[in-house]
């Protein structure tokens, strides 16, 4: 197997870990409910945002974007 292949394997297995995904997921969603103001933003405004953001980090993460962070 190439290194590159190897790297992206190692990438989804961290990433397929539930407890990886939960932490990361927990993560988000605090700094958006912590961070978005009430009013204008309702709690299923906010739902809607952290799944947003933790889908754009997760594909991130598996494309390798952040391999050299």
């Amino acid at each position: 197997m190439s290194a590159s292949a190897r790297r992206s394997r190692d990438r989804f297995e961290v990433w397929d870990k539930e407890q990886t995904k939960g932490h990361v997921e927990t993560l988000i969603l605090d700094h958006v409910f912590t961070s978005l103001p009430p009013p204008p933003y309702t709690d299923d405004d906010k739902k809607l945002i952290a799944a947003n953001v933790y889908a754009h980090v997760w594909q991130q993460a598996v494309s390798g974007a952040f391999a050299g962070a």
